[in-house]
């Protein structure tokens, strides 16, 4: 699991043959951000996630995305 923001997600994943964008079920969606929100509670209490410390991410992300939004805000026409 990787937290990711929006600007991250540069394409739509789609079939090859059909060139269709998958679509993923929402109750797949659900037991995912159920899962990934079991994992962050676990290493918010200080259990060791291996491969990456999701929460220095999570706030790194966090803090990119207020970035983003106050530059966006900046802009004449919120544009």
């Amino acid at each position: 699991m990787c937290p990711v923001i929006e600007k991250y997600i540069l394409n739509e994943y789609t079939y090859v043959d059909t060139l269709r964008p998958v679509k993923i079920p929402n109750d797949l969606k659900r037991k995912i951000n159920a899962k990934a929100r079991k994992l962050i509670r676990k290493a918010e209490q200080g259990t060791c996630i291996p491969f990456t410390d999701i929460i220095r991410m999570r706030e790194q992300l966090l803090n990119e995305l207020v970035s983003l939004e106050e530059i966006a805000a900046a802009k004449p026409n919120g544009k």
